[in-house]
């Protein structure tokens, strides 16, 4: 992971080119951005039964389970998405 380009991680998304994201990745990268998410909404006073995530993407074919790996990883840290 030492060879990992920090500037491929946005608050909003993860952006890198190359067979490299793994299921087991996009469930750590679920976790770390629910917690983003969790630190920006206490800091904004959102309560939390208000606290919403949307997890969208674009038209690019990406693999059914490493999408599911990201929720899995909101969802490991009880932040509601759609």
């Amino acid at each position: 992971m030492a060879d990992l380009n920090a500037d491929m991680f946005r608050d909003y998304d993860y952006r890198n080119t190359g067979p490299f994201f793994s299921p087991k990745m996009g469930f750590v990268y679920g976790l770390t951005w629910a917690k983003m998410a969790i630190e920006k909404a206490e800091k904004a006073g959102i309560p939390p039964a208000e606290r919403k995530v949307l997890l969208a993407r674009d038209a690019r074919k990406i693999e059914a389970e490493l999408v599911d790996a990201v929720a899995a990883g909101f969802f490991g840290s009880l932040v509601c998405i759609f």
